[in-house]
């Protein structure tokens, strides 16, 4: 008789161990998988951040012609400086009718 109480103890007592063992690792899994979770969450959320801090600096520079630092700089120096570095639009909203017309002539003024 003492030996069969013995050994249902020691049964109850090993169910209760791997009990115990299973909940650690149920535990200890749900954890780990909590913390890849939010760790790829708040990549994601500071990248975002990021890239809108970027695009915000980017278009909040201000973008200087070379004549605005440089005073004296003529307009056949502009006009290379346009050509060579700016776009077409550009080009268009910076170039008046005045300075066209005065291309021409001095174009007109070549040929002639």
């Amino acid at each position: 008789m003492q030996y069969d109480k013995n050994k249902f103890l020691l049964t109850v007592r090993a169910k209760i161990r791997r009990k115990k063992k299973i909940k650690n690792v149920q535990y200890t899994s749900f954890i780990f998988v909590s913390i890849i979770i939010i760790s790829f969450v708040t990549t994601n959320l500071i990248y975002q951040s990021t890239m809108e801090n970027l695009w915000t600096e980017n278009n909040t520079i201000s973008y200087y012609y070379e004549w605005d630092r440089i005073p004296d700089v003529d307009q056949d120096e502009m006009f290379e400086f346009l050509v060579d570095e700016m776009d077409v639009y550009d080009l268009n909203l910076l170039l008046s009718d005045e300075f066209i017309t005065q291309i021409t002539l001095k174009n007109q003024k070549m040929k002639g």
